[in-house]
């Protein structure tokens, strides 16, 4: 699993590279903002929404930046997915957002 910084992420979206944006916060946390663009599908909706996650990582041809609050979560949904995914990943790449949403409220 790749790891990206907030800098790394806003070169990326100020480039308009094609990239999915999962928040994987809870109804909560992501009432309190969101990085724009990204689609919340929470961590706590694993196992049983697996489907979910697979259906929005296929019908995207970029690749998948996933975050939560400082990292932490999305690093494990990162890895849960790789491991349960795999070779339908096909190219894409998922990566982990260092520092997640704190990092980018604090450097946006």
């Amino acid at each position: 699993m790749k790891t990206c910084t907030t800098k790394d992420l806003r070169e990326r979206l100020d480039r308009n590279d094609k990239i999915l944006l999962i928040d994987v916060r809870e109804d909560e946390e992501v009432a309190q903002g969101v990085i724009p663009g990204a689609k919340h599908l929470a961590m706590s909706t694993l196992p049983e929404g697996l489907e979910d996650f697979r259906q929005e990582i296929e019908a995207f041809a970029g690749d998948c930046i996933l975050y939560c609050k400082a990292g932490a979560r999305s690093e494990k949904v990162a890895l849960f997915l790789e491991n349960e995914l795999g070779n339908q990943l096909k190219e894409r790449e998922l990566i982990n957002l260092l520092g997640g949403y704190l990092e980018w409220k604090e450097t946006n």
